[in-house]
C-alpha cells in the first residue's frame, strides 16, 4: 500500500520552490525538502538549466518505487472518450472529450506507489446513431492518490443519445453542453446544423460552428515534463469536424459523418513522473 501524496502545488520546479507543502502534517518550504530518489529504470534522461532529470513514462499500469521521500513532478491524463456514431441519413455523430489532466509538483513519500493508465472509450457501430463509451481514469498512488479523470463520451445522432461529463466533456446535441472536471478540463461544444458537436479538451472548449460552417474539437495542453513540449489531451471532432491526431495521449475520439466508418479513435492516457537527480 502506497504511502502519502501530496497535492499538486505548481507547474515547476522554480515555482515549488518558493511555495510550501505539507509533509507529515507540517507546512515546510520546498527548498528546504530533497528531491524524490526513484528506483525504477528511467525512460528518458535530459538535461536543462545545469541540471539532470530522470523521466519514467508510464503507458500501462504498474509501479513506481520511490526509495527517498520527495518532491517530483507528476502528470496524469485520464483515457480520451470515444465518440457517437452517426446515422445512414448522414448525421454527425459527436467527438469524445479529451481525458483530464494533471501537471505539477508533488511530494513523494519513500513506498511503492501503484500506477493506474487509463484506458480509452470506444466508439460504437458505425450508422448506429449510438454513444460511445468514457474514457477510464488514470492515476497514481492510495492515500492522497491523483487522479486524471477520463474523457466524457460522444453523443450518437439518434432520438435520446446525449454525451456525458468527464475529464473533458464529450459532444452533445441540442442546447446544451457537457462540462469538464474543474482545472482538468474544459465543455462541449452544442450541436451546429447536421455536424456532430465538438469534444471539451485539457486546454479548452470544443467549439461550435455557425450556421452550416463547422466548428471544431477542443485544443489539448502542452507539457516538457519529458524535456520536450508535448501536447495531451485534445477533444474529439464531431462528424465532418477536423480531427486530431492519434500519436498523443488522452485525445479524445472523433465521429463518423453519416454511416461511413471514419472514426478516429480516442488515446489512452499516460502517467510521467519527472525526478531532479
Amino acid at each position: 500500500m502506497s504511502k502519502g501524496i501530496s497535492a499538486n502545488v505548481g507547474g515547476s520546479y522554480q515555482q515549488a520552490k518558493a511555495s510550501y507543502v505539507n509533509v507529515n502534517g507540517t507546512w515546510t518550504k520546498f527548498g528546504g525538502v530533497t528531491d524524490a530518489v526513484v528506483s525504477n529504470s528511467p525512460t528518458k534522461t535530459y538535461s536543462s538549466g545545469g541540471h539532470t532529470y530522470h523521466v519514467f513514462e508510464f503507458t500501462a499500469s504498474g509501479t513506481l518505487n520511490v526509495t527517498q521521500s520527495g518532491v517530483a513532478r507528476v502528470l496524469v491524463v485520464g483515457g480520451g472518450g470515444g465518440s457517437g456514431a452517426g446515422t445512414a441519413s448522414h448525421y454527425g455523430g459527436g467527438g469524445g472529450g479529451g481525458g483530464g489532466m494533471l501537471d505539477g509538483i508533488v511530494f513523494l513519500e519513500a513506498a511503492s506507489h501503484p500506477v493506474t493508465v487509463g484506458a480509452a472509450g470506444s466508439h460504437p457501430a458505425s450508422g448506429s446513431g449510438k454513444p460511445g463509451t468514457q474514457g477510464n481514469d488514470s492515476a497514481i498512488g492510495t492515500d492522497g492518490k491523483i487522479v486524471g479523470f477520463g474523457g466524457g463520451f460522444g453523443a450518437g445522432q439518434s432520438a435520446g443519445s446525449i454525451g456525458s461529463v468527464g475529464g473533458s466533456g464529450g459532444g452533445q446535441y441540442g442546447a446544451s453542453t457537457n462540462r469538464g472536471v474543474t482545472g482538468q478540463g474544459y465543455s462541449s461544444s452544442q450541436s451546429n446544423y447536421i455536424r456532430g458537436p465538438n469534444g471539451g479538451a485539457a486546454g479548452g472548449a470544443g467549439v461550435q460552428g455557425s450556421g452550416q460552417a463547422e466548428g471544431s474539437y477542443g485544443p489539448g495542453r502542452f507539457s516538457d515534463i519529458s524535456g520536450t513540449s508535448v501536447e495531451y489531451s485534445r477533444g474529439g471532432g464531431g462528424g465532418m469536424q477536423p480531427k486530431p491526431g492519434t500519436q498523443n495521449y488522452g485525445n479524445g475520439g472523433s465521429a463518423e459523418y453519416g454511416n461511413n466508418n471514419a472514426f478516429e479513435l480516442p488515446q489512452q492516457g499516460v502517467v510521467i513522473v519527472e525526478v531532479k537527480v
